[in-house]
């Protein structure tokens, strides 16, 4: 009996396979279990890049609320002020009148403070703010200008009981500043909000972009993870089955089937020590068969000759008689 798989030859595996074939089963099993893993840890990094710029963007959007803070509190001070120097024109009591006075100062004096922190923070975060450096410098100096005007000529007539003059004053000099600081503080409130609508418009327009991606990376490496995972377990299963297919055999008497496996591995090893003792008993009982015809031979001739004596025998046994 022949069967075709006796003289065949293995097929010569891809490149991949290659690479694979001489490995050990324990690095195949390794290998199929650390791509899931690799893609795993792709994801994970992937997550923290999205986790850093989202820390980035709430960094940037803080700096707006911080700058708006200090936007009001500015304002505020201002405000005080402005009050302070209108009532001061308007309580003829000296004591009361040098208190508010004081009062203004310090106000005043909070205001310009607050403007230079500003300036300081802004110059030394490039990020902190949207308003442009110049509009806040400008804002500085009119605060400076209302205060030198206050000082220098509102508060002396008001010590001098002059509050007619000193209201000519605020309203020619005082109340057109008050007006310019109301715009400047109101462009920067508008500047702050309408970069920090940016920076959470960005937010969003980077979440979506960042879980896309994410979720591109997470099911294009499953997908490969799962194919090579794949592709490794057939690539042991298939010799196995092989072997398990020329055992049976085997046991069945089918002493001309061969394992067609090529590979180095276990397996391989295995493979060919079936091969070759499948080869050995082939030759065992061939030499066997072939003593068996030599012997059948061997006996038909002594039966021959056996009968060839008898027949002489006879022969002369009768010839004897006569």
């Amino acid at each position: 009996m022949t069967n075709v798989n006796a003289g065949a030859k293995p097929a010569r595996p891809g490149r991949v396979s290659r690479l694979l074939a001489d490995r050990s089963l324990a690095t195949k099993i390794l290998a199929a279990v650390a791509l899931p893993a690799v893609v795993a840890v792709v994801v994970a990094v992937q997550g923290i890049g999205v986790a850093a710029d989202g820390a980035d963007t709430s960094h940037r959007i803080g700096n707006n609320v911080t700058a708006l803070h200090k936007i009001e509190e500015m304002s505020a001070s201002l405000s005080d002020a402005t009050e302070a120097a209108v009532a001061s024109m308007i309580d003829t009591d000296a004591a009361t009148t040098k208190a508010i006075l004081d009062a203004f100062s310090e106000h005043i004096a909070t205001g310009e403070k607050r403007i230079s922190d500003f300036q300081a923070s802004n110059a030394a975060n490039s990020e902190f703010s949207a308003v442009p450096a110049e509009v806040v410098q400008q804002l500085a100096d009119s605060v400076s200008e209302i205060h030198d005007v206050v000082d220098q000529e509102i508060t002396p007539l008001v010590q001098a009981d002059n509050f007619n003059q000193a209201l000519g004053i605020y309203a020619g000099k005082v109340m057109p500043l008050i007006d310019e600081l109301d715009k400047l503080t109101e462009q920067m409130n508008q500047e702050e909000m309408a970069d920090a609508a940016e920076e959470v418009t960005a937010v969003e327009a980077e979440r979506d972009s960042n879980f896309l991606t994410a979720l591109i990376f997470l099911v294009v490496g499953l997908g490969l993870a799962a194919g090579a995972a794949l592709f490794i377990v057939r690539g042991i299963t298939r010799p196995l089955r092989e072997v398990s297919t020329v055992l049976d055999a085997l046991a069945h008497g089918d002493l001309t089937k061969r394992v067609q496996v090529s590979s180095k591995d276990e397996v391989g090893v295995m493979a060919t020590a079936l091969n070759t003792a499948t080869e050995s008993m082939k030759e065992t009982v061939s030499a066997i068969s072939q003593g068996m015809v030599s012997l059948e031979a061997s006996s038909q001739e002594l039966s021959t000759v056996a009968t060839q004596v008898a027949a002489s025998a006879e022969e002369t046994s009768a010839q004897a008689g006569v």
